[in-house]
């Protein structure tokens, strides 16, 4: 079992598949929480470093 807090991170821009495959595996992990990136596709912390640096961080912040 994960334990641990868990960041699930996607574009809003990525396949039409990505977010019930998130969803699945959300509800498998207690502690997990989404986050979506406006503008952002499939390769969201390369193109998108500001906002996936700031998403890791309410995540940090939450669980410190």
């Amino acid at each position: 079992a994960v334990t641990m807090p868990v960041l699930l991170l996607r574009g809003d821009q990525t396949h039409d598949t990505m977010p019930p495959v998130l969803d699945g595996v959300n509800r498998y992990l207690p502690h997990a929480r989404q986050a979506v990136i406006k503008g952002a596709g499939h390769m969201v912390p390369i193109t998108h470093p500001v906002q996936t640096v700031a998403e890791l961080r309410r995540l940090f912040a939450d669980t410190a």
